[in-house]
Formats: structure tokens, sequence, C-alpha cells
């Protein structure tokens, strides 16, 4: 794989990570009185300085796998990507509906009751900010270290740290992770699972309240 990040960026990108998980969430908290804000805030934040670690180290993005000229043709690819995915999990779930199966605890989600106000801020940062922040960390640069040690360990352990970095990690996460990294180890373009990754979390925001409980 050609996107291989350097050991020196990705000690510093953990770096970054944890000083903005901490201290910046901290800062952020006290500067920021609504909590989904501050969340879009330093997401933003930590994608803005993964990149900027990127251009002062190595002066462009492309050990990254995502430079502007492959932002077009990796949304196009991960627009595919997506609709092959949703085409498999909808006869999946349509199969399961023949048979008597109820659908996938994971299309069984809790719509959020707040105002539309609040709830396009949770749009915003569970479809957009917060996916391209994951994309960026766990396969861009996590996966991206790990590959040079071959595509199954690299697979195995950004899968592992993607599902355990969620709180109610599950099925659904471990099939994200595995999609994700094997977009991005065929199309050598973030932009792909970026795209996978928001327009997967979009359709399952706005489906929710066709499965809630």
């Amino acid at each position: 794989m050609e996107n291989l990040v350097k050991t020196e960026i990705f000690l510093i990108s953990l770096l970054a990570l944890f000083l903005t998980e901490t201290v910046g969430a901290f800062v952020l908290s006290f500067l920021v009185r609504h909590p989904t804000v501050s969340q879009i805030l330093l997401r933003s934040s930590q994608v803005s300085i993964f990149i900027l670690i990127f251009l002062g180290i190595e002066k462009n993005t492309a050990s990254l796998g995502l430079t502007l000229k492959q932002i077009v043709p990796g949304l196009k690819s991960g627009v595919i990507w997506s609709l092959l995915f949703g085409m498999a999990v909808f006869f999946v779930s349509a199969l399961l509906f023949f048979i008597g199966k109820i659908p996938p605890d994971f299309l069984r989600l809790r719509f959020p009751q707040q105002a539309v106000s609040e709830i396009f801020l949770l749009l915003t940062l569970r479809g957009i900010v917060g996916p391209v922040a994951e994309e960026v960390f766990f396969r861009g640069i996590l996966y991206g270290f790990l590959r040079r040690w071959g595509f199954f360990p690299a697979l195995f352990l950004s899968s592992f740290l993607f599902v355990f970095a969620h709180q109610s990690g599950g099925f659904p996460q471990i099939v994200g992770a595995v999609l994700f990294a094997a977009a991005y180890e065929t199309e050598k373009n973030l932009m792909v699972p970026i795209t996978i990754h928001v327009l997967g979390n979009i359709a399952l925001f706005l489906l929710s309240p066709m499965f809630v409980r």
C-alpha cells in the first residue's frame, strides 16, 4: 500500500489526539456550554490539527490518502460502495423479515426527541464531523501506520481499536471497521471510507424513527 504513515507523524498525531481529548475537551467545556457544539468543535479541531501535522512534516497529505485531486473521485467511489453495501443490507434485512425474524438490532435506534435545532446539531456531529474525524485517524493515520506490517494486522488492530473507542461498540462497528478498511485498501483514497461512513451514519440517523423501540 502506498499510503504509509511515518512513525514521526503517527506519534505526533497520537500526542495531538491525547491533548485534544483531555486538555482541549476540558477547555471547551468552559468556553462552550452546549455539549454537542463542543463535540463538533473538538472533532473539527482534531481533523485540522492532523492535516496540519502532515503539511508541516511532509508538505502534503498524500500519505494520508487525502489530497485535493482525490476528493471528487473518492466521493464518487464512496457513493458506489455505499449503494452496494446498502443493497446488501436491504436484502439481508428483507430476508430476515420474510423468514419471521425481527430486523437487526443496529437498525432499532432511538431517535432523539429534542428540538429541530438539536437534531440538526446531532446530525452534524454523528453524520458528518464525527465520521470524518474517525476516518482521518483510524484509517488514514492508524491503519496507514500499521499497514507496513501487512494488511491483516493493520485491519485487525485498527478495527479492534475503532470498536473499542465506541462505548456501544458491537456488530455494526465491526462490520463498519472492516468495510472502511477494505475500501481504503482497495481505493487508496481516504475520501472513499469517509463517504461510506458519512452516508451510512446519516442513513441510520434518518431511518431510525422507523425502527424505534
